[in-house]
């Protein structure tokens, strides 16, 4: 059974006292300024989650303690009320820099600054490194509330970043096929009293012939998502979203959006009527991924075919 959480007034109400602030909430409505919202997320995150506790559980905060994933899930929704940001309190579980936030009205926007955040970044640490110029690309966890009140987990992620992960299973797949290998995690050496780990591949004395295939692989697989995303800039913008669940059973969707052009219309404070508006249904994948599916596969097979014979598993 798919595992959903739901908003309470009660709850809300309660939390809302301890904290101060019931002039801004009204039933599951909340005008909390955003500015106060984005404070709890990068400031004071634990005055927030103690009165959350104190609510849920009758007790103070302690990252220390587990609670089940039921419980959880209550804690991060009633978190996501009072920090998300827009209609359906929208949030990124991984933000790094608050005045990304701040300055973002639509998804491009973000992945703008992000870039950017992400370049300097490398920069520091590699003063050579030559700096693409922005192209929309992304993949982001995130968090919302529906407008019935339920909690969301979900990825949000690019077109482009769909096939390539598309491709690089499938390759993967196919050279497993051919060179059955497996790999394992081996205790390398003590640091620090920790015991590290290194990756070891099992392939019966082929390795040379599995790293070819690996880059034979990851150049073709490059090669097509590049050509696709020069093809998706001028295409139609739309959105796709996969329902499913993930690995704690909780409701889980996968958002995808086609391209540059429908980034530049997501708002992230309104973003569900953006949904609406421009939602295609899950077979759109299928009729625009295919076609670069199946020539990757047929040039992956002709590559993996001059040194194998052609059967679909190494004799």
């Amino acid at each position: 059974m798919i595992r959903q959480s739901h908003l309470s007034e009660d709850v809300i109400s309660h939390i809302a006292r301890i904290l101060g602030i019931e002039r801004y909430i009204k039933g599951k409505l909340s005008a909390i300024p955003e500015e106060a919202r984005l404070d709890w997320i990068f400031e004071t995150t634990d005055s927030l989650k103690n009165a959350i506790y104190q609510t849920l559980f009758s007790k103070s905060y302690d990252e220390t303690i587990d609670i089940s994933n039921e419980e959880q899930d209550r804690v991060n929704l009633y978190y996501l009320f009072f920090v998300g940001v827009g209609k359906q309190h929208f949030y990124f579980n991984e933000a790094c820099m608050r005045e990304d936030i701040e300055r973002s009205k639509t998804l491009n926007d973000y992945c703008y600054y992000d870039y950017q955040y992400q370049q300097q970044v490398f920069a520091d640490y590699e003063a050579e490194r030559q700096v693409s110029p922005y192209t929309f690309r992304c993949s982001y966890w995130i968090r919302y509330i529906k407008a019935n009140s339920q909690l969301v987990y979900a990825t949000l992620r690019s077109l482009d970043d769909e096939l390539y992960w598309e491709l690089d299973e499938l390759g993967s797949e196919l050279i497993q096929q051919y060179i059955p290998h497996e790999y394992n995690l081996h205790p390398s050496k003590e640091e620090q009293d920790e015991l590290s780990h290194e990756m070891i591949t099992h392939v019966n004395g082929k390795d040379d012939l599995l790293r070819h295939y690996q880059e034979v692989n990851r150049l073709l697989r490059n090669e097509l998502v590049d050509s696709f995303k020069q093809y998706q800039v001028s295409a139609e913008p739309f959105i796709v979203i996969q329902d499913t669940v993930d690995d704690r059973k909780a409701y889980y969707q996968n958002i995808i959006i086609s391209n540059q052009k429908m980034a530049q219309k997501f708002e992230l404070r309104n973003f569900e009527s953006c949904i609406n508006k421009y939602l295609k249904p899950e077979s759109t994948l299928k009729e625009v991924l295919l076609p670069y599916i199946d020539k990757f596969k047929l040039q992956l097979l002709n590559e993996l075919s001059e040194h194998f014979p052609l059967t679909t598993k190494e004799q």
